[in-house]
């Protein structure tokens, strides 16, 4: 299972990276978009929707995503929306099992709106803009050193329970491992991508590692009220688009809106 793991991670990665770096910001677009709704897809399923509703709820979500590239918001607004969002899925990480409920409920399904969208809209435009590829890989780089560093830190270390009822297998120790992975390979990437790194860049990289872990504790809730292990099975070894987006939905629109305070 570990070998299968690391085999779709890696293919993956080249597959991601080779896009962000090479595909122009409209083509990119257009590929996070068709991953976007399989996402949109899961989190119908996962919070009750029958085939039909499936169906709707990924065309309203295209429709949505459509109306806000053609209405031109300003995107730290965006950013803030899906942060704002984030921040409250993690009052309700602390607070479960109240409020599991929520997640099979109309709620639930508006929640994977503002979960999507945002965080599409936050990464279309982060690398649009001035060396943009760049800091779309340096924030991937903090994502993948996050998980790295707090799978090996948790493994190794792990003692202190980080969300017990809602995640089991982290730990605190896990989570200061990928911490420190993640600042390391994302300012190495920044610096040897030769960014103008802004003052506050290590807080606004650590804010966005923490909007991670939230992400993945957020998908956790959603399929424990689904009772699954997983989003989906696209990916062998890894689930569904959800399994490997949870952290980057959160992190992205936290992000993009860091870097517009700092800059």
């Amino acid at each position: 299972m570990l070998a299968k793991r690391i085999l779709t991670a890696s293919i993956l990665a080249a597959g991601l990276i080779a896009a962000i770096l090479l595909l122009p910001t409209g083509a990119f677009a257009g590929l996070v978009a068709f991953f976007v709704l399989l996402g949109a897809r899961e989190w119908a399923d996962l919070s009750g929707c029958s085939t039909a509703g499936m169906v709707g709820y990924v065309a309203l979500v295209a429709a949505l995503a459509a109306g806000v590239i053609l209405a031109e918001p300003a995107p730290a607004a965006v950013a803030a929306v899906g942060a704002a969002w984030w921040l409250g899925v993690l009052g309700l990480v602390i607070a479960y099992p109240r409020g599991a409920g929520l997640w099979r409920h109309p709620a639930g399904r508006a929640a994977g709106l503002v979960a999507l969208i945002p965080a599409w809209f936050s990464l279309v435009h982060l690398h649009g803009t001035t060396d943009g590829p760049w800091w779309v890989l340096a924030l991937m780089f903090l994502i993948w050193g996050a998980d790295t560093g707090a799978y090996f830190a948790g493994r190794a270390l792990g003692r202190h329970r980080l969300a017990p009822s809602v995640s089991p297998g982290k730990t605190w120790e896990g989570a200061i491992g990928g911490l420190a992975l993640a600042l390391l390979a994302g300012t190495a990437v920044a610096m040897a991508a030769g960014l103008a790194i802004p003052t506050g860049f290590s807080l606004v990289a650590a804010v966005t590692v923490a909007a991670s872990v939230v992400g993945d504790l957020g998908e956790s809730l959603l399929k424990r009220a689904a009772d699954r292990k997983d989003s989906g099975t696209l990916f062998p070894g890894h689930g569904g688009v959800l399994d490997r987006v949870d952290s980057l939905l959160a992190a992205t629109p936290v992000f993009v809106l860091g870097l517009e305070v700092v800059a």
